[in-house]
């Protein structure tokens, strides 16, 4: 092969050559850009990781405050439901008191005071 029919542009290679290595350039600067993209996503992931775990932490904190503050208002209600249990058991002991001497304070005089210390004995003359 003869080398003086070889004729080629020196433009021609020259263009060649700064393309190729505009490619070249082209292709380093998008793995780079990549290698930033995933080095920037892993660092998000960790600090979404961390926060999640700190809203999570705080969460359960708030949580376990509801649930103490609603057995603290159970607790409160059980103590007001003995409370008036035993105000609603002293008043019926007060009420069969009464009934009592009523009976007796009446017995003398032949029972004229109707009624019975029983609460569920029904006297039909008197409607108790």
């Amino acid at each position: 092969m003869d080398m003086t029919k070889l004729r080629l542009p020196i433009m021609g290679v020259i263009a060649l050559v700064v393309q190729s290595s505009g490619v070249v350039w082209f292709f380093a600067q998008q793995s780079q850009t990549i290698q930033t993209v995933e080095s920037d996503v892993a660092a998000l992931l960790e600090r979404v990781s961390v926060e999640r775990l700190i809203n999570d932490e705080r969460d359960i904190i708030d949580n376990q405050n509801a649930v103490t503050a609603v057995v603290d208002d159970v607790d409160e209600l059980a103590s007001q439901l003995i409370r008036t249990a035993n105000s609603v058991d002293l008043l019926d002991r007060r009420v069969q008191s009464v009934e009592i001497q009523i009976r007796y304070i009446g017995a003398p005089y032949g029972g004229s005071l109707s009624g019975s210390a029983d609460p569920h004995s029904y006297n039909a003359k008197d409607g108790m």
